[in-house]
């Protein structure tokens, strides 16, 4: 038979190295935690700034601004459209048209 001693060692021994990967185990877990958090907060932060960016954006490619910008530039439409076949013609029913 196995002396009791020698299985109180044996025991105690796994008790030791469980309590110790648990250790670890935890220890891992507790910084992946601190990196998600932050990796959390720069999500955040990119997506306010990626908000405000939009409407700058939004605000800078109006109509108002562009032609009051190409006012200043001096552009202008005066340019003739040309077209390199006839435009097609649509058929008219007079009954519709009431």
């Amino acid at each position: 038979m196995i002396n009791k001693n020698k299985i109180r060692f044996i025991l105690i021994g796994v008790i030791f190295l469980l309590s110790i990967m648990q250790l670890l185990t935890m220890n891992s877990y507790s910084t992946e935690g601190n990196d998600l958090s932050s990796l959390t907060n720069e999500t955040e932060k990119i997506k306010s700034e990626n908000i405000i960016l939009m409407q700058k954006i939004a605000s800078v490619s109006s109509i108002n601004v562009i032609s009051k910008r190409a006012e200043k530039l001096d552009i202008r439409q005066n340019i003739p459209l040309f077209f390199f076949n006839a435009p097609i013609p649509v058929a008219f029913n007079p009954d519709s048209a009431m």
